[in-house]
């Protein structure tokens, strides 16, 4: 990968902190690679996060249309929402398609009826 000298104007906030940097990572460079760094990460990390909560919403809807199919807004929301937190906590149902876990979710839901039950 090739290198470019990029300039750029600074406060003199920003310039104390860059100093900062560079006294703690060896180069002016070195703590600039470094801050660029840690700040793609954090905020691909999100951007990642935003697409993985999207991807389990979808799946935990699809769940819901498979498992139950009511065509309550407000009970088919609540459900869902329920399928989606049931999907966090456990694996996000990887590997296992949609009719898998609609059965999967069904028995969780009788596990949990019973429990109440007892």
């Amino acid at each position: 990968m090739g290198k470019n000298q990029v300039n750029a104007r600074l406060s003199d906030y920003t310039r104390q902190q860059l100093q900062d940097l560079a006294a703690r990572h060896g180069t002016q460079t070195e703590a600039l690679a470094i801050a660029i760094d840690q700040l793609h990460r954090t905020e691909f990390a999100h951007k990642q996060e935003d697409n993985v909560d999207e991807k389990l919403a979808e799946l935990a809807a699809a769940i819901y249309t498979e498992a139950d199919g009511t065509d309550d807004t407000e009970y088919r929301a609540r459900i869902t929402q329920e399928i989606y937190e049931w999907l966090v906590a456990g694996d996000g149902g990887v590997g296992r398609t949609v009719v898998d876990l609609a059965w999967e979710w069904r028995d969780y839901e009788e596990d949990a009826e019973d429990a109440l039950a007892q």
